[in-house]
């Protein structure tokens, strides 16, 4: 038994093993930014209890972010196929905590809105241009790069529980906002004295895009397009978290209220800071496309179950069915966007991947909403359970044609050397 419990401690931390001192560097980068922007989450209650925004105005308030969210990874992602990703790191950094000191400022509904804009921006040009930088350190090593993005997942879910913590600690917005921007702003200048070596890289890496973006490899369209779908579809069961999930939680289990929401959140962020690079790194030995089918399979499982729940204890059970679907899910579709775009591109690549999923979490909510007061209020968890299934699906009928076509490739070419 002892030597059971010492293999399993040493295949655990054998999961976060191996990591480039650098890739570590951006992994503290995005918990910071994590801790930051983990804010942004209760801002729906700072408009409504402290300013006294109406519920039309705070949702187009939120629209502004998410819509500076879409462009963000857009523009950030044809920017670091252009220049340091590094310094574009930097640049979103600082007007993240200029738009934190501002949010403190201003009170009225059009300033408001365009600093949620540029939060918002600044936020996912961030994610893309550290996500960049973080896997340029991991060279063309696949497994590297799979195990890399686990633990950046399992540091930014620490970073947003770490968030909800300061939030409820803290007495007063003003104060989260300012210590927001001060952190940000600290992590912009502490990075500011790393780049100057990596900035002559970054250049070489330009020159070197420059001279072979002719000759660049083609990439696999197929299973880049498979990869953004399936990323937009998932992601508008992902966008309930901040909408109809905590409401139909709310109401589903009254005697909790409040608490049951805080306790299935609580268990998610969790379930992903223990076990997120162990499970990943265990699924790393399959085929990336069939895991990502998987987990986007448990996900539309998980709020099935939620539908059936009539115990919170089945809630529970849920919520970790739906996390491991996570955990499988959106580690393996980065890497899948990132390793199937033009080799030469690989800023573009990661930025349609954050955009379409930012899409996903602009339009997920009206329709979960819409649904759960128009139609059925387990109408949306239907759907999830369907969107699962067809994404598994397609994952599947992709692996086997591809394997099928492999098959006659390797027996035409036999049939030609005979």
């Amino acid at each position: 038994m002892l030597g059971f419990f010492s293999s399993a401690i040493k295949n655990y931390y054998s999961s976060y093993q191996g990591v480039p001192k650098l890739c570590w560097v951006n992994i503290i980068f995005n918990l910071l930014n994590a801790i930051s922007v983990g804010v942004c989450f209760f801002l729906s209650l700072y408009f409504v209890d402290l300013l006294h925004f109406n519920m039309m105005s705070v949702g187009l308030l939120m629209s502004s972010y998410g819509i500076g969210t879409v462009f963000g990874g857009i523009v950030s992602g044809r920017l670091c196929d252009q220049f340091s990703s590094d310094i574009l790191a930097i640049i979103s950094l600082i007007f993240q905590s200029a738009a934190f000191f501002t949010l403190a400022c201003f009170h009225t509904f059009e300033p408001l809105a365009v600093i949620l804009f540029i939060l918002g921006m600044s936020n996912y040009s961030f994610k893309t241009a550290n996500n960049v930088s973080m896997l340029n350190h991991c060279g063309d090593d696949k497994y590297l790069r799979l195990k890399t993005i686990n633990i950046t997942h399992a540091a930014s879910n620490f970073g947003l529980g770490i968030s909800g913590a300061i939030v409820g600690i803290m007495a007063g917005y003003m104060r989260i906002f300012y210590s927001a921007s001060v952190l940000l702003v600290f992590s912009a200048i502490y990075l500011l004295f790393l780049t100057p070596l990596k900035r002559f890289q970054r250049r070489n890496y330009r020159q070197q895009n420059k001279q072979h973006s002719a000759n660049a490899d083609s990439p696999n369209t197929k299973i880049l397009i498979l990869a953004l779908l399936s990323v937009f579809f998932v992601g508008l069961i992902i966008a309930q978290l901040g909408s109809t999930y905590p409401v139909y939680v709310k109401d589903t289990f009254p005697d909790l209220a409040t608490r049951a929401v805080s306790i299935l959140f609580i268990l998610d962020t969790v379930l992903i800071v223990l076990f997120q690079a162990p499970l990943s790194s265990y699924c790393g030995r399959f085929n990336p496309v069939l895991v990502m089918g998987l987990g986007a399979f448990l996900m539309g499982l998980g709020m099935l179950v939620l539908s059936i729940s009539s115990t919170f204890f089945w809630a529970m059970i849920s919520c970790c069915i739906w996390t491991t679907g996570e955990m499988l899910f959106i580690p393996t579709a980065q890497l899948l966007c990132y390793e199937n775009g033009n080799k030469y591109k690989k800023g573009q690549s990661m930025g349609v991947f954050q955009s379409t999923y930012a899409i996903s979490t602009v339009v997920g909510p009206a329709i979960g909403g819409f649904m759960y007061s128009k139609v059925d209020v387990n109408a949306m968890w239907y759907l999830s359970i369907v969107i699962g299934v067809a994404c598994f699906i397609s994952c599947i009928a992709l692996v086997r044609r591809d394997k099928l076509l492999s098959l006659r490739q390797l027996s035409t070419d036999t049939n030609t050397s005979t």
